[in-house]
């Protein structure tokens, strides 16, 4: 058992969840204790095929976590698509910063915007 917050946690954990990536294949990015998937589609698949294949990665890591006795919070999880006209769900927070799921920086235009009128 190690506590929460102690300094052996960190590096404990790191090595536990570093073959998460047999799952992802790869397509990761762990910080702490949040795992994010990034993959790369052509334009012309599919947005069902893109969601689709997304959701196999997901299954896989949910496989590897009942494996490895890793729970992951539904709350959290989204499977999203980042682009200008094939966004199918509303700006979202990650790590603390909004998101713009259209890519078109709304959130940050508008906050300029409220700063610049008098």
């Amino acid at each position: 058992m190690v506590f929460h917050g102690t300094i052996l946690e960190s590096v404990l954990w790191i090595l536990f969840f570093a073959d998460v990536s047999d799952a992802t294949r790869e397509a990761e990015q762990v910080f702490a204790d949040d795992l994010n998937m990034f993959l790369e589609f052509r334009r012309a698949i599919p947005e069902d095929r893109v969601l689709a294949h997304m959701q196999q990665r997901r299954e896989s890591v949910h496989e590897w976590g009942q494996a490895n006795r890793v729970e992951f919070e539904a709350a959290k999880e989204h499977l999203l698509i980042l682009h200008p006209s094939r966004a199918h769900i509303e700006d979202f927070k990650l790590l603390g910063c909004v998101i713009d799921s259209q890519c078109m920086m709304k959130h940050a235009v508008d906050a300029i915007v409220a700063e610049a009128i008098p």
